[in-house]
């Protein structure tokens, strides 16, 4: 059995008054089946693990107003997308001109260009010609604005509970302070991040997820892509964390932090997750991974999912590169068994659209994943890379498979 109850001596006086023998509870017994204080300890971690990062965490009424204008600012963000989108591969500026009817070409004034609101007090229509105008713009800004108030929500505003741990001798932080003659951090632990590092974090994975919006859309549309969109993104995701090392929680682990200046292991982590990024796409698309008909063979014109994993690598590291390649992959084998001639809009969503959710979903419950899934963070290996390039690897030639099957029929 195991004990269960204090044996602390009790201030409470004894039944005997009579007797000054202090009162004693009786230590109870109970079967290890009814109730086992590790197991249930376990039990309790386990749920807290599972629970989402904003599941026990309520904004505050400041925290509130903060959503809101993160909202706001979203929706801005996102009818620049929608610019990016459309003018970005036909080479256009995106300064000028400014936004006009795609109908009339009568320039939008500025009150009725206000994001999502504008187009809900004109009914979807121009103003001038009266013509419909696509929902697709207040659908991308209501996009961009869910993602900039879920990220911050399970972000920042919960103390970064989504992101994962470093482990120690991997982290910089712990290897600084062991060199700094600090007080070490206990094992599998890393520092808290401060407020200002925590919305560091938000900025630099919404840039990915922006981007890889923009990449989506891109392909949805069957244009090309343009190297504008590609570089600028490697130029952020590469140069910040030399600067700001915890922008990335999770270290490729081939270089450790001991004896290695931060920004060293910082540029071999990015490195290293283009690299794996880059060779997981191109495994995919070189085993038979192939969207007919777009131009998907050149870089300008396609190399599509591997640009969108190597951003993936630069920014989250190789590991989230292969298990986002794994999941795309699957959900794109998937997609193509069930394509038929007689849904004509899904022959159009490729697979950079079904890596932004899952790329969404991994930010989101990162150290969920990692501690029910520890070959996925810091253990990873060569053979998880072995691993994930082969499933890749299968998957894309059993794609290719399928879509000429689809083809031929």
């Amino acid at each position: 059995g195991v004990p269960l109850g204090g044996g602390a001596t009790s201030t409470r006086p004894s039944r005997n008054a009579t007797e000054g023998v202090p009162y004693r509870p009786r230590t109870k017994y109970y079967p290890v089946f009814l109730s086992n204080p590790l197991r249930e300890q376990k039990r309790l971690s386990r749920e807290m693990s599972l629970a989402l990062p904003f599941a026990a965490v309520w904004p505050a009424p400041f925290e509130w107003a903060m959503l809101v204008g993160l909202f706001v600012l979203g929706a801005s963000i996102g009818s620049f997308l929608n610019v990016v989108v459309y003018r970005l591969p036909r080479g256009m500026s995106l300064v000028q001109p400014g936004s006009r009817c795609p109908t009339c070409g009568v320039a939008i004034a500025p009150y009725d260009n206000l994001p999502i609101a504008g187009w809900l007090l004109l009914a979807g229509r121009c103003r001038a010609c009266r013509q419909p105008i696509s929902w697709r713009y207040p659908a991308v800004e209501l996009t961009a604005a869910v993602l900039f108030v879920a990220v911050a929500w399970c972000g920042p505003l919960s103390s970064g509970r989504n992101l994962p741990e470093r482990v120690q001798g991997s982290g910089f932080r712990v290897q600084q302070s062991v060199d700094r003659g600090l007080p070490s951090l206990p094992a599998g632990r890393r520092a808290a991040m401060s407020s200002g590092e925590l919305w560091g974090v938000y900025a630099y994975h919404l840039c990915l997820l922006c981007s890889l919006l923009c990449a989506a859309l891109t392909e949805f549309d069957g244009q090309r892509f343009s190297l504008r969109l590609i570089v600028p993104v490697l130029l952020i995701g590469f140069p910040a964390p030399l600067a700001w090392p915890n922008l990335r929680p999770i270290s490729s682990g081939l270089i450790g932090a001991a004896g290695h200046s931060d920004w060293l292991v910082a540029l071999a982590d990015g490195a290293i997750g283009l690299a794996a990024g880059w060779i997981f796409g191109w495994a995919a698309e070189g085993s038979g991974f192939r969207v007919q008909g777009s131009g998907f063979n050149s870089l300008a014109g396609g190399g599509r999912f591997a640009a969108a994993l190597a951003w993936v690598g630069v920014f989250l590291g190789w590991q989230a590169a292969a298990a986002l390649a794994v999941a795309t992959t699957a959900a794109w084998f998937c997609f193509s068994l069930i394509r038929s001639a007689a849904l004509p809009p899904l022959r159009r969503v490729g697979p950079v659209l079904c890596l932004a959710p899952w790329t969404l979903a991994w930010i989101l419950g990162w150290r969920s994943i990692v501690n029910h899934a520890p070959w996925l963070g810091p253990a990873a290996n060569g053979w998880v890379f072995a691993g994930a390039l082969a499933i890749v690897a299968v998957l894309g030639w059993l794609i290719g498979k399928a879509r000429g099957d689809i083809a031929a029929t």
